[in-house]
């Protein structure tokens, strides 16, 4: 996948846990859209499905959300960046001498 896509990928989640990725000029649109509303409350139309924004918990860049979804899972994440499991020790850092 080219890097420039990926970069501008997001996801919306809503409080019933669905999840819509958008990317390009379709995640601009709904941005500006939010933006017009002024924080009012109203039915979006966004991929032939409408959003209530009431219901909308925010918009996220996949890299959040996998970092949600392994910390779900018990994992944690090193000051190296990272993951290991629940009660695992790290040993990705090692001063000189030890």
């Amino acid at each position: 996948m080219n890097q420039e896509i990926a970069k501008d990928l997001k996801v919306i989640i809503m409080k019933n846990g669905i999840e819509i990725t958008l990317e390009g000029e379709k995640l601009e649109r709904f941005e500006n859209a939010l933006q017009e509303l002024g924080g009012q409350h109203r039915l979006i139309k966004i991929e032939g499905r409408s959003l209530n924004t009431a219901e909308l918990v925010g918009i996220f860049y996949p890299d959040d959300l996998e970092e949600l979804y392994m910390r779900k899972r018990g994992m944690w994440k090193c000051g190296k960046g990272r993951w290991h499991q629940k009660n695992e020790d790290c040993h990705c850092y090692r001063p000189l001498g030890h």
